[in-house]
């Protein structure tokens, strides 16, 4: 019935109802909860926007009940919302998990590979809050562990390998690293497999554009881009990114034309898959803008950087750092216009952080 009305009167309107509804009950059966989440997940797509208390309920849920299921439900929820939710969250939903991985012996549900999988979900976690040193300790403890219980070639330890790979210090030494796993997944034939090789050769052509690398870059982008149009589809999150990236490499060979072509095909695709309001929308939306000032077509970039920073007090509000940074971007743009008198208010302590997204 919630459900329902939300759908007729708008969806932050029920949203702390939907949440809490099943919130005290310890008798709901675990797929239940799943279904209960996934459809929170849902309603958050649609929304494009995450109300303040669905994270002050997750915590206190967290708090009261320390269930499995219902963490496991919590953190199916948090992936759907990715970009949406504070990573602080999602970290504190992994690491509450973790007792019931290390917890495994005697129970149904237990299994040394899933310990491995959730230590590997950790690592993960530490990755996004930029913890490398915690991040790269869960991801060796869980390689050691899955390749011990699946063989070195399993595909989840060459993932594991990936995220190891991608935390090596210094460019050189993590193009190279990239490079050998390239050659060791270049024969990839299963699905899962070859989603990996193809989630290489993407961060491969990113790391070789840092390096200043572009014609190779290139090459290994369009490599991914297409491998996984064929795989997945244009209509993935992983094909969406790939597009995005063939924009920046595009950019980088000065074929901005070509360039702006793909960020708006990556950008029409999100708003289907995404909404208009979701982060990696607006990230995209900004590199238009971005894009139209290589072209030096000062009036669109003007335009665009307007309309990704109205969408970003829509969704964030003025005082968050990334509303703020957009901000400075449209006021660098005026001043270059001679526009002064128009510049965005939003002016507070700008981070040093870019709105592009690869």
């Amino acid at each position: 019935c919630f459900i329902e009305l939300a759908k007729k009167d708008g969806y932050n309107a029920y949203f702390q109802d939907l949440f809490d509804s099943p919130i005290r009950s310890e008798f709901c059966p675990h797929k239940k909860w799943e279904e209960w989440f996934a459809t929170l997940g849902d309603i958050g797509m649609v929304e494009g926007k995450v109300p303040t208390s669905v994270t002050v309920n997750v915590l206190q849920l967290l708090r009261y009940s320390g269930s499995r299921e219902k963490l496991e439900a919590l953190l199916k929820l948090t992936g759907k919302y990715d970009g949406l939710c504070d990573w602080r969250l999602l970290f504190e939903v992994i690491k509450r998990l973790q007792p019931f991985y290390e917890k495994r012996l005697d129970e149904p549900w237990g299994s040394e590979e899933e310990k491995f999988d959730g230590i590997t979900q950790l690592g993960e976690a530490h990755m996004w809050m930029q913890r490398t040193k915690e991040s790269n300790s869960c991801f060796r403890k869980a390689r050691e562990g899955l390749a011990r219980l699946l063989g070195e070639e399993h595909f989840k330890v060459v993932n594991v390998d990936v995220f190891i790979a991608g935390q090596v210090q210094g460019l050189d030494e993590r193009i190279a690293e990239y490079r050998k796993l390239w050659e060791r997944t270049k024969d990839s034939r299963p699905e899962k497999y070859l989603s990996i090789h193809l989630c290489i050769a993407n961060g491969l052509g990113s790391k070789l554009r840092e390096a200043g690398h572009y014609s190779e870059a290139y090459t290994f982008c369009h490599t991914a881009l297409e491998g996984r149009r064929r795989l997945h589809g244009d209509l993935h999150m992983d094909t969406i990114a790939s597009i995005n990236n063939m924009g920046f490499h595009l950019g980088n060979l000065n074929l901005h034309d070509r360039a702006l072509e793909h960020y708006y095909e990556a950008k029409s695709l999100q708003e289907k898959l995404l909404g208009k309001l979701h982060p990696y929308t607006l990230a995209t939306t900004s590199n238009i803008a971005s894009a139209f000032k290589d072209l030096e077509d000062f009036t669109m970039s003007e335009v665009m950087y307007r309309l990704v920073l109205d969408r970003y007090v829509l969704a964030r509000g003025k005082e968050h750092n990334v509303t703020k940074f957009c901000a400075k971007h449209l006021n660098m743009l005026l001043e270059s216009m001679g526009k002064m008198e128009e510049k965005a208010i939003l002016e507070l302590d700008y981070p040093e952080s870019g709105l592009r997204t690869t």
